[in-house]
């Protein structure tokens, strides 16, 4: 009769354990040699767009593949960007350095109607969204 061998019993006790760590997620924080004052993450920068207001968006994926076979109203679709979700966003805020959210303004910016998040000018204190009853305040003093 063969006896089992101890190390299997041990594989299969931690296998959940291991199963709960190879799940997490982790990121890489990149530091400069010189300075030791972490930088952004290349592929943050490369793939994502940050807007003045903190909201990020990115390109939709598979967009620039098998162009020739999509049909013109899904490649207009294709190049379309949409915002990335809040809990992405919080995950982009850590990854870049503070320099990169800092307000940068170009001539012709093509992301510029998207730098405003409203059509008011400034939002209530202490508040992210605008309420309905705070534009109607603002259209009836107009």
């Amino acid at each position: 009769m063969a006896v089992p061998c101890l190390s299997m019993f041990y594989r299969q006790s931690l296998m959940p354990g291991l199963n709960a760590l190879m799940s997490l997620q982790s990121r890489n924080i990149y530091y400069d040699r010189n300075t030791c004052r972490p930088h952004s993450h290349p592929e943050v920068l490369k793939r994502y767009f940050r807007l003045r207001w903190g909201g990020w968006i990115r390109a939709r994926p598979g967009f620039k593949r098998h162009l020739w076979k999509k049909p013109f109203w899904l490649r207009s679709w294709a190049i379309q960007h949409v915002f990335v979700k809040d809990k992405e966003r919080e995950m982009l805020e850590k990854m870049i350095s503070a320099d990169y959210k800092r307000s940068r303004y170009f001539i012709d910016d093509i992301y510029e109607p998207y730098h405003r998040r409203t059509d008011i000018d400034i939002c209530p204190p202490g508040q992210r969204k605008v309420c309905k009853s705070y534009i109607r305040s603002i259209e009836s003093l107009n």
